[in-house]
């Protein structure tokens, strides 16, 4: 565990942890002797992080390494491994520990702005921006006695550093303790400043909860109380209570346990296992070979990952498959179905078939793309072409309406010939709509031009002509 405390401003933010690790033996914190980085600059962000040591440190790498380092993406990252965490060891593993609290401090738009990211409420995103007023926030152990502490000890004329320095070294304890890290951010700078936190008691750790028994009787390690390591006379054998556990090393020969179980990673440079090899828990690391044998029943992983490539000769898998990524070049099946499948994630071109916009969709670019869509507008299925700001939809609104062309600006049917057969009429709103492309003179028009009609005018004896229009196109007169 650790501590952090907040003091925030519309300018300027402070943020500190100490770098003590502890871990919870028989119902108490017990310091381990180690000391780890509980705070973090990353990129423009500083990042505070408390809880699971592993999955704690699981987040930070992650986060650091991606080019994606916005809150959403932290948050996304924390999340998994939370999920990876519980599926290995189960939800109740850490008791009352929270697998991971986060707080992150940044500058956005020119203010100060504080986030809070707790796995106890599954990483919801909590922002406080800065004010022209002073805001205090604690997160990890002992919140409330710190909080206490800084309201007895936060007078104006008392120097900032100082109080940090009185505070870690009077709350200083098996789960606080090693350095004090505080960081200054401002909207130009972050900077960052280390000081010892002097403890005030002998701190309880690990090691001294251990004592070593070694006389002509006995040779024995003790851990809490309890022996773990000693030498059984009458057989004459090293005896282990609890688990064997290594971090490095190998075993050569034949290793043969009758019972028990194997945690952490266990390497043989040779030897043959004999019997039921059984691990209730556990990695296995590097590369896992068999020469021979078979086995049998079912092989099942509650989690982790297979690296390097896995063959099968043959075989049937039964069941459900469940991966979160599948590369490879050909997957035959008679049935293949996901919510979304598409040839890229943002490259272009791309296809991509989209159950929850309803619809195919193929594109050479963000702009210029066709679409088949199952409900498009007005609630119709149709065929939407787009190019640009232009686009053109082919659709079926009713058995009335028949095929609907519409869009955006004109259609163009270009052929050597082009047959219209309406076995009911061809119909138009009118002549004048009907145009000449060469004159850009409508059919209307040039009918109202056509000689239709002859009167003659007995008053002053001419013939004359008449168009469609009403127009007098020509003249004669006649003589007597």
């Amino acid at each position: 565990m650790s501590l952090c405390l907040v003091l925030q401003t519309k300018d300027v933010i402070l943020m500190s942890a100490d770098s003590r690790e502890s871990v919870m033996m028989n119902g108490e914190f017990l310091a381990t002797g180690k000391y780890v980085d509980k705070i973090h600059h990353i990129g423009d962000k500083v990042i505070f992080a408390s809880g699971s040591g592993q999955v704690v440190s699981s987040i930070v790498r992650d986060f650091k390494q991606s080019s994606d380092q916005s809150i959403t993406n932290l948050q996304r990252i924390a999340q998994d491994h939370k999920r990876i965490f519980i599926e290995q060891y189960g939800s109740d593993y850490l008791g009352k520990t929270h697998h991971a609290d986060l707080f992150v401090g940044c500058f956005e738009e020119g203010k100060s702005a504080l986030y809070g990211l707790s796995s106890k409420q599954d990483f919801e995103i909590l922002k406080k921006v800065g004010s022209d007023s002073l805001d205090v926030a604690c997160a990890g152990c002992h919140v409330q006695e710190a909080t206490e502490f800084y309201r007895k000890h936060s007078q104006p004329d008392n120097d900032v550093l100082e109080m940090y320095q009185q505070m870690y070294n009077t709350l200083a304890n098996e789960e606080i303790g090693g350095e004090l890290t505080l960081y200054t951010l401002t909207n130009r700078a972050i900077e960052k400043e280390c000081y010892p936190i002097i403890e005030s008691r002998p701190i309880k750790t690990v090691l001294s909860s251990s004592k070593l028994m070694h006389n002509a009787d006995e040779m024995s390690f003790y851990a809490e109380g309890k022996r773990v390591l000693w030498f059984d006379i009458p057989s004459r054998n090293f005896k282990f209570s609890g688990h064997l556990e290594a971090a490095t090393g190998t075993f050569s020969g034949a290793l043969q346990a009758a019972t028990g179980t194997f945690s952490g990673d266990l390497q043989a440079a040779g030897g043959t296992f004999r019997g039921n090899l059984v691990a209730a828990g556990g990695t296995f690391s590097g590369a896992l070979q068999a020469a021979s044998g078979t086995f049998s029943g079912n092989l099942s992983a509650a989690g982790g990952t297979f690296t390097g490539t896995l063959v099968g000769v043959n075989g049937t898998f039964s069941g459900t498959l469940n991966a979160a990524t599948i590369n490879g070049g050909t997957i035959n099946g008679t049935r293949i179905i996901g919510a979304e499948i598409m040839t890229s994630l943002s490259d272009y071109p791309r296809a991509v078939m989209s159950s929850s916009d309803r619809m195919f969709r193929a594109a050479a670019s963000s702009s210029n793309s066709i679409e088949m869509r199952a409900s498009g507008s007005n609630a119709l299925s149709e065929l939407r072409f787009s190019s640009g700001g232009a686009y053109a939809n082919m659709s079926l609104p009713s058995s009335g309406t028949g095929l609907l062309l519409d869009g955006s600006s004109s259609l163009t049917a270009e052929f050597r010939s082009i047959y219209l057969r309406g076995y009911s009429g061809v119909i138009v709103p009118n002549w004048s709509v009907l145009k000449s492309d060469d004159e850009g003179e409508s059919i209307r028009s040039a009918l109202n031009k056509l000689a239709i009609n002859l009167t003659f005018d007995s008053t002053t004896r001419n013939l004359k002509l008449w168009s469609q229009g009403g127009s007098l196109l020509a003249q004669v007169n006649i003589p007597k």
